[in-house]
């Protein structure tokens, strides 16, 4: 489950970064094609579909973190319900290892 929520996390972190990547990108672009002469169509042409590519690449990376971030979300869930059975079964063990120390002692003390 560690291994899960792990790679899970990574997806998570590349998927954020490339999303910042991509919007700066866009900003960039946008301001190119902001002060770019408006009669000078190829260029403009040129950027506006980069821009309009980068919008959709940010569109389906958002779509691709939504569904990490779900998976991260049930790792993270799983991986508590085992923290949480660990402690519990540890306890248990810690209590028969009492229970043994104590019996030890009564039959150690018996004459």
């Amino acid at each position: 489950a560690r291994a899960e929520a792990s790679s899970a996390q990574d997806a998570v972190r590349g998927l954020e970064s490339g999303i910042a990547q991509r919007r700066e990108l866009q900003a960039s672009t946008q301001a190119k094609f902001d002060s770019t002469f408006i009669l000078r169509f190829k260029i403009r042409g040129e950027l506006d579909t980069e821009i309009k590519r980068l919008k959709q690449e940010i569109k389906e990376e958002t779509k691709k973190l939504d569904k990490a971030a779900k998976v991260l979300d049930k790792a993270s869930a799983s991986l508590d319900k085992e923290q949480a059975y660990a402690e519990k079964q540890q306890a248990a063990a810690d209590k028969i290892v009492a229970d043994g120390a104590g019996a030890a002692e009564k039959v150690a003390a018996a004459p």
